[in-house]
């Protein structure tokens, strides 16, 4: 086999192995005569360099590839106006060779092979060892145009290659070197091939010789092995009491041989390699960096600040990890030294690279942190994690601090205020700081690098969260995103808080509590609480510890949807006592998830306030109990009014929009309950709720507010009553519309202690659907209870046609009215002049109070 020229590249694609081809443009393949006069010369040339590898422990490290000089290659141009290629192809086999086109624009084909023959046989055509192409080549006419190339080589499993080792260290002058090994190994994994380099065998050979180069007597231990087509990692360790560790990646190809020379002089065993200049070379690196944007053409970077292209970012950044590798293992100062060379060289051409920024920051904000009403930010804090760190050593009390974010960032948890200190505290024992966070031009996302909450906001902080700012947190992770004690909290249109998987603790995305003497509050005037978990409070969890300080939740506008509880409360879990929620504006919970109680809302704050105005909506959550709300709490009160709505929501078992177990519900205004669902079909006395299960305090409708369009596959499409609960119906109010399998299309009245009280308004177009007998009450069925009426219309299906607005019972048992089972049939019951007063409820079992002066039997 040939044996290969060791190649070291200055840049490298790990897909594949880049060989450039510097080519100068030309004309048809016109061979090697002279060129016409509107012709160019095209110069066709192999060009191999070296680059170090970051993920390899050495900064010396290379990727060695088989020798592409001595290869045939093959080049067809086409002229990109006839879109013909030349029949006549350039074959070389040196390094370099001239080829004549004629002016215009052309495209070109390289391929390579091993052989001549190969090159030419058509007969089965020889597939290419390498390729590679170029485009839009402008050939002018007498003139030069270079072209780069690059030339890549497919991977070939199941085909092979060789890999020439040459390992050679020095004979004496240096402590015995006791162990040499050689090891390769596939990248990605494979079982590793083990070379003892201190002993001959059938594929090593270990002697001594004198190596004119180094000017010294050497050992040495060469050899081959054959490996399939693939990536290897191939390493070398030395023994002699401080060991040298060195590796290469090595590129195996069909029928090609690699070489790895690893060549050691007594200075890689040096013990004690100065590392001062390499340090300073490093702390000189991140000076360089500091303050520096990364800019595609610069738009947007203001006047003194510094930007660069993200390449020439990389670039240093891969100098400083080699660098610090180096400085980390030390083999020898000549390392060291080269070392240094290096990333002096990569500052220096880095900071070449720097452009002065341009833009304007009187017409429009720029990126960093501004204090107070200031125009101009704050020096150096150009990211968050600067800024935060600004906070930390200036802050101010009673000041308004706002940081404008131009890159997405990565940040560990955080603490804002309070009485700590540390690393990652800003405005410790500050107050009256408020400090706001916006996105500019576009969505910025800080994501959380690490467990815990991305800030936790205590006392003496109010965060913002403005536009364009997204918080994303982890998965999984053990608390809410974003925590809140004894502080505030302000959500604006624009922001986000998503992504945040707490499967140990309360809340997914926003957590708030106060302690007793102290005020916590979330205000939510817009954007968005999506995508967490948390075991209560998927979206968010408030904590009232203080009856005179209670904790307040203000939700304005924006929206919390698709958070999951691990048991109840998918958007929101409010607990304890006096706490305040307030929904107002076009604020939304929607498409929330608790495996238990309160798929959107789950309140339970004793003494506690809900309230619903504007057209505020609860929609398209799920849960076990209460789909759309759970509230259940001593002296609690809900309050719906203006258009407020909770909708489209579901429960397994109660209350598909709302399961209420409180003090006081009132409906008012157009405020409506409709289209909820409770799921479960088996029949039980206890389970529906369609619309609202009511098991104490009263729910009042009055105005024109609604319980419409609801379902449950148990009892009481509408409204369920259970336990104590009272449902008082007037003015134009409606229970309409609404479906139960079982009892009560529009109410279901099931508890000696339960009160429903009809002044006004309709019960109309509900439906039971059950045809079995024992079942009914297309309007209303009290199983047991009270139901007093004075006024309003319960329109019952007087033909059996089941027509808009007529309440039906699919089997015919109490269209408008059922109590205890004796119907009241083909009926209108209502509040109708000259009729005579009808005492509805004879032979009733439970013997339930009916009350009305103008009953029209019909």
């Amino acid at each position: 086999m040939r044996m290969m020229k060791t190649i070291r590249f200055g840049a490298f694609a790990a897909a594949a192995l880049a060989i450039s081809l510097v080519i100068g443009c030309s004309n048809p393949i016109a061979q090697q005569s002279g060129a016409a006069s509107n012709s160019g010369k095209v110069l066709v040339q192999i060009a191999h360099e070296g680059i170090p590898l970051a993920n390899v422990q050495t900064a010396g490290a290379r990727t060695l590839i088989p020798n592409g000089v001595g290869l045939y290659y093959t080049l067809v141009f086409t002229d990109t106006t006839t879109l013909n290629p030349q029949e006549d192809a350039v074959l070389f086999g040196a390094a370099s060779t001239t080829v004549a086109l004629d002016a215009g624009t052309w495209d070109l084909a390289v391929e390579g092979y091993l052989s001549q023959a190969d090159a030419e046989a058509t007969s089965p055509a020889v597939t290419p060892v390498v390729t590679g192409s170029a485009t839009g080549i402008v050939v002018s006419a007498a003139e030069t145009t270079p072209v780069t190339v690059d030339l890549t080589a497919a991977l070939s499993p199941g085909e092979w290659g060789t890999l020439n080792y040459a390992v050679k260290w020095p004979y004496s002058g240096i402590n015995t070197v006791t162990k040499a090994e050689l090891t390769v190994e596939k990248v990605g994994g494979g079982t590793p091939i083990t070379v003892d380099l201190m002993v001959s065998g059938t594929i090593n050979t270990y002697d001594n010789y004198w190596d004119s180069e180094v000017g010294t007597t050497l050992y040495r231990a060469v050899g081959s092995i054959d490996l399939e087509s693939g990536y290897y990692n191939v390493g070398v360790t030395l023994y002699n009491g401080g060991n040298i560790v060195d590796g290469d990646i090595a590129h195996i190809y069909n029928d090609l041989e690699t070489a790895a020379v690893f060549t050691y002089t007594a200075a890689h065993f040096a013990e004690a390699a100065n590392t001062t200049a390499l340090t300073n070379a490093l702390t000189a690196a991140d000076t360089a960096k500091t303050g520096v944007l990364v800019s595609a053409a610069g738009e947007g970077i203001p006047v003194g600040v510094d930007w660069v292209t993200q390449a020439a970012l990389n670039t240093l950044n891969s100098a400083i990890t080699a660098a610090q590798s180096t400085a980390a293992i030390a083999l020898s100062q000549v390392d060291v030294d080269a070392a240094e060379t290096d990333l002096t060289s990569a500052i220096s051409t880095f900071t070449s690279a720097k452009t002065a920024g341009t833009y304007d920051p009187a017409a429009d904000a720029t990126l960093g942190l501004y204090v107070g009403s200031s125009p101009t930010p704050e020096a150096n804090t150009e990211t968050l994690a600067q800024a935060l760190a600004w906070l930390q050593a200036y802050a101010l009390d009673t000041t308004d601090y706002t940081i404008l974010l131009g890159a997405d960032e990565s940040l560990p948890p955080w603490t804002l205020g309070g009485a700590f200190s540390g690393p990652t505290t800003a405005a410790d024992g500050k107050t009256g700081v408020t400090l706001t966070l916006k996105g500019y031009g576009t969505e910025r996302t800080v994501q959380l690098s690490a467990g815990g909450s991305l800030f936790t906001v205590d006392s003496g902080v109010t965060l913002v969260l403005d536009a364009n700012i997204r918080l994303n947190g982890r998965t999984p992770n053990t608390a809410a995103l974003v925590t809140v004690n004894d502080s505030a909290l302000e959500l604006n249109a624009g922001a986000k808080i998503s992504g945040n998987i707490n499967n140990s603790s309360f809340g997914g995305g926003v957590y708030v509590s106060n302690t007793f003497g102290n005020t916590a509050s979330f205000t939510m005037s817009g954007g968005e609480i999506s995508g967490n978990t948390g075991y209560y409070g998927g979206g968010v969890f408030v904590y009232s510890y203080d009856s005179s300080y209670p904790s307040t939740f203000t939700m304005s506008g924006g929206e919390i949807t698709g958070n999951t509880a691990i048991d109840d409360g998918g958007g929101v879990y409010f607990t304890n006592s006096y706490g305040t929620l307030t929904m107002s504006g076009t604020a939304a919970i929607s498409g929330n998830t608790a495996s238990d109680e309160g798929g959107g809302v789950n309140f339970n704050s004793y003494y506690g306030t809900f309230t619903m105005s504007d057209s505020a909506a609860i929609s398209g959550n799920t849960a076990n109990y209460g789909g759309g709300v759970y509230f259940n709490t001593s002296y609690g009160t809900l309050i719906m009014s203006d258009s407020a709505a909770i909708s489209g929501n579901t429960a397994t078992y109660y209350g598909g929009g709302v399961l209420f177990s409180a003090d006081t519900l009132t409906m008012s205004d157009s405020a409506v309950i409709s289209g909820n669902t409770t799921s479960y079909t088996t029949y039980s006395s206890s389970y529906g709720g369609g619309g609202v299960i009511l098991y104490s305090g009263t729910l009042t409708l009055g105005d024109s507010a609604a319980i419409s369009g609801n379902t449950s596959n148990s009892n009481g499409g509408g409204v369920h009553l259970s336990s104590s609960g009272t449902l008082t119906l007037g003015g134009t109010a409606a229970i309409s519309d609404n479906t139960a399998t079982y009892y009560g299309g529009g109410v279901y009245v099931n508890n000696t202690s339960a009160v429903f009280t009809m002044s006004g308004g309709a019960i109309s177009g509900n439906t039971t659907t059950n045809t079995g007998t024992s079942y009914g009450g297309g309007g209303v069925y009290v199983s047991t209870g009270t139901f007093t009426k004075t006024g309003g219309v319960i329109k019952g299906d007087t033909d059996t046609r089941h027509r808009p607005g007529e309440n039906t019972a699919k089997n015919d048992n109490g269209h408008a009215l059922n109590i205890a089972g004796t119907a009241m049939r083909n009926a209108e019951i209502g509040n109708t002049d000259n009729v005579d007063v009808y005492n509805y409820g004879g032979g009733a079992t439970y013997s339930p109070i009916l009350t009305d002066p103008f009953w029209d039997k019909h």
